[in-house]
């Protein structure tokens, strides 16, 4: 857990060893392997840089050290270790896993029951940033990593926030292919029914290798798929975003039930940091505060109704 009341070092070189070439990339930085040590014991991680002086990607980096301190502690997201900002560039350690959900595409595709029961475990990971009131609002198969046990964690919260109630958005987010029609409208719109598109689509690429068939704003179900399926991914590409199932009803859907998923978790045996909460969190302050200046926020901030 990270304790963001307390000063972050100065250099993380001398507590990990970075090994180069990156094993990833993104808009906002770049992923290493490297080695953490820790009271005299080593331990394998992932280390992300972001370069603060690009705004996109420090306002990626405070909303990643912000959701390390929120989602401590669910069980289906990526664990992130510590955050530090040393030399304009911020740093955020998290587990080190072997692949993504592309790596695995080619055992899922068409195999319902084995895609329905890493997509629950997805679910219920939105399920529990849903909340707290936090979106992803960047949900793709690049963005859920999978470990050696073919589990899949949820990962990459640099488009994540907190939205009060009533908030907002009225800039695009995220992935256009995993974007929801409201996200792409230019108009405002609520970002929680935005998160469920995303679902949708994940879920028909995961099932398919390719993306859905709209055609005039409706899902155009597949053939080859279960009609309980089916209904899945009518009820999740729905294009009205108030007529589109939220995250409770989806977790509901017999579809998870004929595959063996087991009941999502209750929110009552839940870490207190991440039970149900209308507050907005505390800010990491104290890491937050050593960019220089004001921030600059690469999505426009939420507006309350």
């Amino acid at each position: 857990r990270i304790d963001m009341a307390t000063p972050v070092k100065k250099s993380p070189r001398k507590e990990f060893q970075i090994e180069k070439p990156a094993i990833g990339k993104g808009s906002y930085g770049k992923v290493y392997k490297a080695t953490w040590t820790r009271h005299n014991t080593e331990k394998s991680v992932a280390v992300k840089i972001f370069p603060l002086d690009v705004s996109h990607s420090r306002s990626a980096f405070e909303a990643e050290s912000r959701m390390s301190v929120l989602l401590n502690g669910n069980p289906f997201c990526v664990t992130i270790h510590k955050a530090y900002i040393s030399n304009n560039k911020g740093y955020i350690v998290m587990d080190l896993f072997s692949g993504d959900l592309m790596d695995i595409q080619d055992s899922l595709e068409y195999n319902e029951s084995k895609s329905c029961k890493l997509f629950y475990k997805i679910c219920n990971a939105v399920r529990l940033l849903h909340a707290k009131r936090v979106v992803h609002l960047d949900i793709k198969p690049d963005n859920i990593l999978v470990d050696d046990d073919g589990e899949p964690f949820l990962a990459d919260f640099g488009s994540s926030n907190v939205i009060p109630l009533g908030g907002r958005y009225t800039k695009p987010v995220g992935t256009d292919e995993f974007a929801a029609p409201e996200v792409l409208s230019g108009e405002a719109y609520s970002p929680f029914p935005a998160d469920l598109w995303s679902l949708g689509v994940l879920l028909y690429t995961m099932l398919t290798g390719k993306y859905p068939r709209i055609k005039k704003g409706e899902y155009r179900t597949n053939s080859k798929l279960s009609d309980e399926c089916n209904s899945v991914l009518s009820s999740l590409l729905q294009p009205n975003p108030k007529l589109r199932i939220d995250i409770r009803r989806l977790l509901k859907h017999e579809w998870f039930d004929i595959n063996g998923c087991v009941p999502p978790i209750d929110l009552n045996d839940m870490p207190k940091a991440l039970k149900p909460s209308r507050k907005s969190p505390k800010s990491p302050r104290a890491l937050l505060a050593r960019l220089k200046g004001p921030s600059k926020t690469a999505v426009q901030p939420p507006t309350e109704d």
